[in-house]
């Protein structure tokens, strides 16, 4: 039997199939296996069919992977629900936008697209990006959207919203939001707030809706719910709203997503908002050996928002975390260097080493030592894989053949160019505004007239009509080729020799094809740009024989045989920006993700010098944290460094805490039992360490039970 192989926690999850379960996974307890097997058993035990479950991750990469495990466990079914928070949405929406006015093919809008937008909601109101930035307008418009979801999504429908945003100011930043929604209904776009939102909204009014959808799925389940948001928790309830079947997993001490509008309040809080919910720790490791988890099992004790829990590791060591103190930036990249050719030169592949860091900052001596010493590395960073040039050229061509799209007009008619530039594309645009048309459809009857015979105008218009009619006829991936070659893409990019290029749109090509390899159903050219339109990161990934550097928050979810954490520095990390309790628990948590990462051996490194400030550059607290004792220092700390670091520390964990008092250090106070004292500490935990006159020692109390002194 297939589920024998399990743990008895990971059975206790899988076989826990009734009403509200929460699972504690620890990092590497195997939760994925738990999710991937409690799926089959309810398909392959139970009996149930693959349309009555949902299973929500957070990255459609995992969501590929769970669902390739599955199919093999499970045979030829329907994966579908098996799927994002946004691919949720989209299928929600293909179904019932039509409840706000729209047409099911409604285009999805990237971060490139909505700049796309803004450059024309910027000419309408006449200002420039030095007035609001693009990012800052899209914060502008997501922060509208979340405030009033209900609103917004009823001035999309028909307009009849203005009264809601009545109260505000007519400012630059509203007039920028209404502009934007504008732009978004005349092309029927939606960007990913949208996808979340406009489901929850037509929930909200038609209540008929959302009980078919929750009597849909008889069992919802949630992977890294430690993750979500208010949006996101919204849709949880209603699509478990009706059977009350809903299965959480994740893991508090990695939430590493406050800043996005992660709550970790509705996983903590879980057991208290849902009755009779069942609990399971998941805490055994089957990853990391037990040096690494005896050092991030002390890290993270130090949270105090937390459900207190240890990982146990299933793969004993004597090996401990090795700690390196740098003389210089150069010094500590040179030791990682030399460290890493010695375990190259031990058999240990390349690719199998992450040098990991809090900001992309801190990789640039790193960089230099691993050129200086011949060792190949690659950044896993830049231009996400579906926002590579090549690749958005290639589907502009294919989104437009499915539905006249604009955005997508104005790319593909230029790329390569065919003498179509900004004046031809105004005149297009003015003819289209006047007489109700897309820009394609103005272009087909516009060609014929002198400003085009020049052009590429005819032959484009024939390639699109071409290809319209051979949607149906072709499979996707020899559709995509044949995009790719007569849209003279193909043509271009041998031209240039950009090899990298080339081998992008090589991966895209093979990423269809195992799609349809690995569905029973055939794949249209609508299910794939469904699919491709909510992917936001490289979710196609080139295996290179290097090292691998990248930011903590881009590891989350990876792991390697050796880790290397650099940059261990307070105002590094944690940043300088903390300023808060609440902040510096998020870096614990992130630092603990990094650790977490390795699966044989961790190296932790930081080094002396100065910041930018000019300010000394002291160990990070959190080497403190796992205390020198649980890792193998190469070069030991002097006394007073340990010294003058604690210190600094200590002063700056005081400012961290300062928010939280009505009373500062020094202040002298009066306590009706003990007597007169001095505030010592602000403690962390919201306590008071206050020195009186009549103990020889500090003694903690509430800040209520003493007063100030005049």
């Amino acid at each position: 039997m297939i589920f024998s192989s399990l743990s008895k926690e990971q059975l206790e999850a899988v076989e826990s199939t009734e009403g509200y379960v929460r699972v504690l996974a620890s990092a590497g307890s195997g939760k994925t296996r738990a999710l991937t097997y409690r799926y089959v058993y309810l398909v392959n035990e139970l009996g149930l069919s693959t349309e009555n479950i949902a299973c929500i991750t957070f990255t459609n990469k995992a969501a590929g992977e769970m669902k390739k495990r599955i199919r093999s466990m499970i045979g030829d079914h329907d994966t579908g629900y098996i799927c994002t928070f946004h691919g949720m949405g989209v299928k929600i929406l293909r179904e019932e936008i039509h409840y706000i006015g729209w047409p099911s093919r409604f285009r999805i809008l990237d971060e490139e697209d909505q700049e796309s937008i803004l450059k024309r909601v910027y000419k309408t109101l006449n200002i420039t990006k030095n007035e609001i930035t693009f990012k800052k307008a899209k914060n502008i418009i997501t922060r509208k959207k979340d405030i009033h979801p209900l609103g917004y999504v009823s001035l999309l429908q028909k307009g009849s919203a203005h009264s809601i945003y009545s109260t505000e100011e007519n400012n630059l930043e509203t007039q920028i939001f209404y502009e934007y929604l504008k732009e978004q209904k005349k092309e029927f776009c939606l960007d990913f707030d949208d996808l979340v939102c406009i489901p929850l909204a037509i929930f909200h009014v038609h209540k008929d809706i959302e009980q078919k959808w929750a009597k849909r799925f008889l069992y919802v389940m949630v992977d890294e719910f430690q993750d979500v948001s208010a949006t996101n928790y919204a849709l949880c309830e209603a699509l478990s709203g009706y059977h009350k079947n809903l299965f959480v997993v994740g893991d508090p001490d990695q939430l590493i997503y406050e800043w996005r509008g992660a709550r970790m309040i509705y996983f903590m809080d879980f057991d208290k908002t849902h009755p009779n919910t069942k609990t399971i720790f998941m805490n055994t490791n089957y990853r990391s050996a037990e040096g690494v988890i005896k050092a991030a099992n002390s890290l993270i004790a130090y949270n105090r928002n937390r459900i207190p829990k240890e990982m146990v590791s299933t793969k004993p060591s004597k090996l401990l975390a090795t700690y390196y103190h740098g003389k210089s930036g150069n010094d500590e990249a040179d030791f990682v260097s030399e460290a890493i050719q010695i375990l190259n030169e031990k058999g240990v592949s390349y690719s199998d080493i992450a040098i990991l860091y809090r900001a992309h900052y801190v990789s640039r001596e790193f960089e230099q030592s691993l050129l200086r010493n011949k060792v190949p590395y690659f950044i896993h960073s830049g231009v996400p894989f579906y926002q590579r040039k090549e690749i958005k050229d290639i589907l502009s061509y294919m989104r437009l053949v499915d539905s006249d799209s604009n955005i997508d007009f104005e790319r593909a008619v230029q790329n390569p160019k065919r003498g179509i530039g900004e004046k031809k594309l105004q005149y297009l645009s003015t003819y289209a505004e006047e007489n109700g048309l897309s820009l394609y459809e103005a272009l087909k009857k516009c060609a014929s007239q002198t400003l085009f015979e020049k052009t590429g105008a005819a032959d484009f218009i024939s390639l699109i009509e071409d290809a319209k009619r051979s949607t149906s006829g072709i499979s996707l991936s020899d559709f995509v080729n044949m995009l790719f070659s007569f849209s003279g893409l193909e043509d271009e990019l041998r031209q240039t020799g950009d090899d990298e290029r080339l081998d992008n749109i090589a991966s895209l090509k093979a990423s269809i094809q195992e799609l349809e390899d690995n569905s029973s159903e055939e794949i249209t050219l609508k299910d794939y740009l469904d699919e491709i339109s909510i992917y936001t990161s490289a979710d196609i990934v080139t295996k290179k024989e290097a090292v691998n550097l990248m930011t903590i928050h881009a590891a989350k979810g990876l792991e390697y045989p050796y880790v290397f954490v650099v940059g261990m520095n307070e105002g590094i990390f944690p940043s300088s920006r903390v300023t808060k309790i609440e902040q510096v628990e998020e870096e614990r948590r992130l630092a603990y993700v990094a650790f977490t990462r390795a699966k044989e051996k961790l190296f932790i490194t930081e080094s002396e010098g100065n910041k930018e400030n000019m300010t000394f550059r002291y160990p990070s607290r959190f080497i403190f944290n796992v205390s020198l004792k649980n890792v193998s220092s190469v070069i030991e700390l002097s006394a007073d460094l340990i010294d003058h670091a604690q210190s600094y520390i200590k002063n700056k964990e005081c400012e961290e805490v300062q928010g939280k008092f009505l009373f500062k250090l020094d202040d002298k106070v009066n306590h009706k039992v003990f007597g007169d004292g001095v505030v010592v500490s602000l403690e962390p935990d919201g306590m008071l360490l206050i020195k009186f006159d009549r103990f020889e020692d500090p003694r903690k109390v509430q800040q209520y039970s003493v007063r100030l002194l005049d």
